[in-house]
């Protein structure tokens, strides 16, 4: 358990820390608590360590004696931890990821009162990194999206079923002369191309609807109103 980052870190009685796996088998902490601050982010190598269980997928409390039972893990004696309880951290498919434990230079007590709270910890915890992870993922996706949508010479644009922009490339405001700070979420097609144009991609896209058993809606000119039913 060898670390590479910060190596002040106190003997103060209990260290809980939140890690995620890396690439070639290490881990890296997300969050890590002692002495009452969080210390900077560290390294470990998992050869070793009691983590090498819980990336595994299953919890592992050490009740007592930690360094003797790990000890290639040289971190556990350079602060002097005698307990270890640590549960995986795992995404909603099962698939683990992390983990969340927790080093005390006191023996466990009782198993069950340490592994019980830990779980539900978690959980939480887990479903939090899981979501932040995917929204970022999604960002850099979108932004991606964003990058090669708007770099080749076509102008692109993508419109709902009543032909209304739901999102248009540079090139596409460029062409049209449209203000690239103008918002067009929603605008109506014709008011950027002119009726004449939308009309061939109005009875194109009906019939691609009509295949899918789903009508175009009517077109706002000819919408039936109260008066004229």
């Amino acid at each position: 358990m060898a670390a590479t980052g910060s190596t002040a870190v106190s003997r103060a009685r209990a260290r809980p820390w939140i890690a995620e796996l890396e690439d070639g088998g290490g881990i890296r902490t997300l969050s890590y608590w002692s002495a009452g601050a969080y210390l900077a982010q560290t390294r470990f190598a998992l050869e070793g360590t009691p983590c090498v269980q819980v990336i595994a997928g299953r919890v592992r409390t050490c009740v007592s004696d930690a360094q003797a039972h790990f000890p290639a893990a040289t971190l556990l004696a350079e602060l002097g931890v005698h307990s270890y309880a640590g549960f995986p951290l795992s995404r909603a498919g099962g698939e683990v990821f992390g983990l969340i434990a927790v080093l005390d230079d006191k023996p466990v007590e009782d198993p069950e009162l340490t592994e019980s709270p830990l779980a539900m910890i978690a959980a939480r915890v887990a479903a939090e990194i899981d979501r932040t992870r995917t929204a970022e993922a999604l960002e850099r996706r979108e932004r991606e999206l964003r990058m090669l949508l708007d770099f080749p010479p076509a102008q692109v644009a993508r419109h709902d079923a009543e032909l209304r922009d739901r999102y248009v490339s540079q090139r596409y405001r460029s062409f049209f002369g449209i203000d690239p700070e103008r918002d067009l979420l929603g605008v109506s097609c014709a008011e950027i191309v002119g009726e004449a144009a939308i009309t061939p991609r109005r009875a194109h896209l009906g019939r691609i609807l009509a295949r899918r058993g789903r009508r175009l809606p009517p077109h706002p000119r000819t919408a039936p109103t109260k008066d004229h039913p």
